[in-house]
């Protein structure tokens, strides 16, 4: 078997793109819970919106049983799932909002808006 690594940059529009799609995995074998604070999401909000670098989010590209393309997490669940609740409006940062409705890749999934499990594979 051929491993092939790449590190690849991506919009935070593509990664909310993927996630309305279902496309991620979470794998409760070594991934924990998520535990941060919404003061820890709201530091981490602050720091892109200063275009600040931020760590990587790891992640392995995968087909299971369904045939379907997925994307594994293996490594930061927590600012994804930031990243996440603050584009669903979960939290504000220094009292902002993100105006979904202002992109336009996602204008068309706006309306779609349901559950974070139902867009998220969580396999244990």
């Amino acid at each position: 078997m051929t491993i092939s690594l790449s590190i690849n940059s991506e919009s935070i529009q593509h990664i909310y793109l993927n996630y309305t799609k279902g496309f991620y995995l979470i794998n409760r074998r070594y991934q924990r819970k998520l535990v941060w604070s919404i003061e820890e999401k709201e530091k981490l909000i602050d720091s892109i919106m200063k275009k600040f670098p931020i760590p990587m989010i790891l992640t392995a590209h995968s087909k299971k049983n369904d045939d379907e393309h997925h994307v594994e997490i293996l490594d930061g669940m927590q600012r994804l799932n930031s990243v996440i609740s603050f584009i669903e409006n979960e939290f504000s940062v220094n009292g902002k909002f993100f105006d979904l409705s202002s992109i336009a890749q996602t204008k068309k999934i706006y309306g779609r808006k349901s559950s974070h499990t139902t867009r998220t594979k969580i396999i244990s």
